[in-house]
């Protein structure tokens, strides 16, 4: 078992990543993949830095190959706002999951991606969290959209958007942060992949996220 914490802080600039620049790419499904990114803004940046990648290149990847394992990546807004990477920084932050088999006989993945920021109650219902889960099908490469969102054709992204929620009791009340999550057994071990992006409507800025992943198959 295996706890893994990485994430890009706006003060730190990190090392020098592969990761940073996507490779090109052809084909139809790449093309409709693109269409679909448009609503995204891909963006570009003059600099290979992972917490600043392009085009559909992951911010972070993680393997969890055994039952207990955890991935976690946080990117803060200092990247995004204004763009701490030389350039337009992608505001979705993409983090990818490489499942493989556990022993155990029923497989079990959990994902939750959290919005980070100032919390305002005034403004809670304009903090929004706009998250998308995939997986890379194995045989094309393409990565299908797992999530079926009401209303959405099947055809389009699908994008599952949650609002920050007030919660207490008067006069304690507080501001809870938008959050997303999904939890499913017996799901194929293999690439998965969280887009997500957040967003202060009131500021008209981009929020920090929290993204994790965990392995939790059992018996």
């Amino acid at each position: 078992m295996k706890t893994i914490v990485r994430g890009a802080i706006a003060l730190v600039i990190g090392t020098v990543s592969a990761l940073g620049c996507a490779a090109p790419t052809d084909g139809s499904a790449e093309e409709a993949a693109a269409e679909q990114d448009v609503e995204e803004n891909i963006g570009t940046t003059s600099q290979a830095l992972n917490h600043c990648a392009t085009g559909e290149t992951p911010n972070e990847t993680f393997t969890l190959d055994d039952a207990g394992d955890t991935g976690r990546y946080i990117r803060t807004a200092g990247n995004i706002n204004p763009s701490g990477c030389g350039g337009s920084a992608r505001r979705t932050t993409i983090v990818r999951f490489n499942m493989s088999p556990d022993a155990r006989p029923v497989p079990k993945y959990r994902w939750y991606v959290k919005s980070i920021g100032p919390s305002r109650l005034a403004d809670c219902l304009k903090y929004k969290l706009h998250t998308r889960l995939q997986f890379q099908n194995p045989s094309t490469g393409v990565w299908d959209d797992i999530l079926d969102i009401p209303g959405v054709p099947d055809d389009e992204p699908q994008t599952k958007t949650t609002t920050g929620t007030v919660k207490g009791t008067f006069p304690n009340f507080y501001c809870s942060m938008p959050e997303f999550r999904f939890e499913q057994e017996h799901m194929r071990s293999g690439a998965y992949r969280i887009r997500t992006w957040s967003e202060d409507e009131a500021e008209n800025e981009y929020l920090s996220v929290d993204v994790r992943g965990y392995n939790e198959s059992h018996n």
